[in-house]
This record gives C-alpha cells, sequence and structure tokens, in this order.
C-alpha cells in the first residue's frame, strides 16, 4: 500500500486559522507583525477578556506548532 503525505493540509488548516485571527484583531484597530504578536493579541484582547475560550486559544497555538 502506497503511503500518502498531506503536509500541505497542515500548513491550509494554520493559514486559516490565522488570518481569521488577523481579522479578530483587525476588528479592535489592532496588527501584528509576526505569528506570536498576533497569538499574543488574541490572548490579551480576546481570551483574557473572556470574548474566546482557552480552548480557541489551544487551537490556535497546537497549529502553530504543527506548522513548524
Amino acid at each position: 500500500m502506497k503511503q500518502r503525505f498531506f503536509d500541505w493540509v497542515v500548513v491550509i488548516y494554520y493559514y486559516a486559522i490565522y488570518h481569521a485571527t488577523l481579522a479578530l484583531i483587525a476588528s479592535r484597530n489592532l496588527f501584528s507583525k509576526s505569528h506570536m504578536a498576533t497569538l499574543n493579541a488574541l490572548i490579551l484582547h480576546f481570551y483574557h477578556k473572556g470574548k474566546v475560550g482557552k480552548e480557541d486559544v489551544e487551537v490556535m497555538v497546537v497549529s502553530k506548532e504543527l506548522r513548524e
């Protein structure tokens, strides 16, 4: 049986989440220049204020780790 790898799916998944997060922080007139800054903005401006849940932040963290 021939094994197939779909690495591109992980990359597409991550960037979909990343761009959704960029849109979310842009709704607060914020922007970021790095992936880590985007994650920090999500945590500071949305998680700590109860706008997104722990699971939402964890999805971003895990998908970032998969991409690396």
